[in-house]
């Protein structure tokens, strides 16, 4: 069996490797994908899993010396230099972080690709180092490229805490114009906002711009931001509002819209229990599939919700169904489509599902959901296997960290 091992493709080392690491034995897994390495076609998987593993088992010391291997392997690739940097960063080595992530901007710049996403770590590990003077000079040659919100953001909140309260607010002003109606530019400058000069700026920046210009589409997007972050699901249904009636019905970016207060909708049922808030998320999602009726993501969503409230079970399977033939290997959409399967009281295939959904994540290394262990209780418990049920309510709850308290508290009477 063992030198079948060294001889299996690398697809198949990624699932031996998922298997070691569920038994609780991430060393045989770092031994199989160390082996893949070798082999110089191996994909990109092989060696991102093995960070993952290395950043699980909180074996740092291996963790840096796989940095430094795979960059004298890829001595150009902005990608690991920024996953090195981001490493750092996270150690509080803000020298390091700054070292690494400053080389994967300059390489993504001389390959024509320049990565954003590398600015606002590199920003940030230059601000918790105190060091704004390298942020204003840095900063200063990007004012006027696709950069300027991010750079001018981080400029406001080093100019606040440097007690620059006037020159602060100029810099956000600027970055909030800047970004328009980039709404994850927007999040990022509402985030460094609030930590600095507060909503109140924000209030009055997108009440000065409204004053101005009535159908100010990046003043509401801003509006809808900031109450969608203060539970204010009201006022943020009501922005959106407005930026749905300036863009128009045909407008590309219509559906995005009409998602987001689709889940403003949600968030507003799931806060006040008002039935009325979930009927109008349902009716808005019907209207926005009947326009895209292919999206799979949006037929999975829809389905989920009302299988989640037991609203048109059989519709809603018939939604999963459809958005999973799109998209086979899709653990999301495989739980969905199970969760509807125990619904309707078809428990082994729904097991078979969730197993399956469970599999890829792991082999994938990506987190699985508390909600799909649940639904795996559910499951197991339909089929009358009652201490697996159990195994997998209490996987459910540790794994719920940001569920809603009701949640919580509905698997822990699964527990008792």
């Amino acid at each position: 069996l063992f030198d079948a091992m060294h001889h299996t493709p690398e697809v198949t080392r990624l699932e031996l490797a998922s298997v070691y690491n569920e038994v609780s034995n991430p060393q045989g897994a770092i031994g199989e994908l160390k082996e893949g390495l070798n082999d110089p076609q191996s994909p990109l998987q092989i060696r991102t899993t093995l960070e993952s593993i290395y950043e699980k088992t909180g074996d740092f010391a291996d963790l840096e010396k796989f940095y430094q291997d795979t960059l004298e392997k890829y001595p150009q690739s902005y990608f690991w230099y920024c996953r090195a940097g981001l490493f750092y960063l996270n150690q509080n080595n803000f020298k390091k972080a700054q070292e690494f992530l400053l080389k994967s901007w300059d390489f993504s710049i001389q390959q024509n690709k320049p990565d954003l996403g590398v600015l606002v770590p590199y920003l940030e590990s230059l601000y918790k180092d105190n060091q704004y003077d390298k942020i204003f000079s840095f900063s200063s040659d990007l004012i006027d490229s696709p950069a300027a919100p991010i750079v001018y953001a981080f400029m406001g909140q080093a100019q606040f805490k440097l007690n620059q309260q006037d020159e602060a607010n100029s810099s956000f002003d600027k970055a909030l114009q800047k970004a328009g109606p980039n709404d994850r530019i927007q999040n990022l400058i509402l985030e460094k906002m609030l930590d600095t000069v507060g909503a109140e700026a924000i209030e009055k920046w997108y009440q000065k711009q409204i004053s101005e210009d009535p159908k100010s589409f990046p003043a509401y997007l801003m509006a809808y931001q900031l109450a969608q972050k203060q539970e204010q699901y009201n006022k943020a249904i009501e922005f959106l509002d407005q930026c749905i009636e300036i863009l128009g019905k045909e407008h590309p970016g219509w559906a995005t819209l009409a998602i987001k207060k689709g889940n403003a909708l949600i968030s507003a049922y799931i806060k006040t229990g008002d039935g009325d808030y979930l009927n109008r998320s349902i009716v808005l999602f019907e209207s926005i599939l009947e326009k895209q009726p292919e999206n799979p993501s949006l037929l999975n969503n829809l389905a989920y919700l009302l299988i989640d409230n037991d609203q048109k079970i059989d519709t809603a399977l018939a939604y999963a169904r459809k958005a999973l033939l799109n998209n086979p290997g899709n653990s999301v959409f495989l739980d969905t489509y199970a969760y509807g399967l125990c619904k309707t009281g078809q428990y082994q295939e729904a097991q078979r599902d969730l197993l399956r959904a469970i599999q890829i994540n792991e082999v994938s290394q990506v987190p699985i959901p508390w909600d799909m262990y649940k639904h795996l209780g559910m499951a197991y418990e339909g089929l009358g296997n009652y201490k697996q049920a159990l195994e997998a309510y209490q996987k459910a709850l540790e794994a719920s960290t940001d569920a809603p308290e009701k949640n919580k508290q509905q698997l822990q009477q699964k527990i008792k």
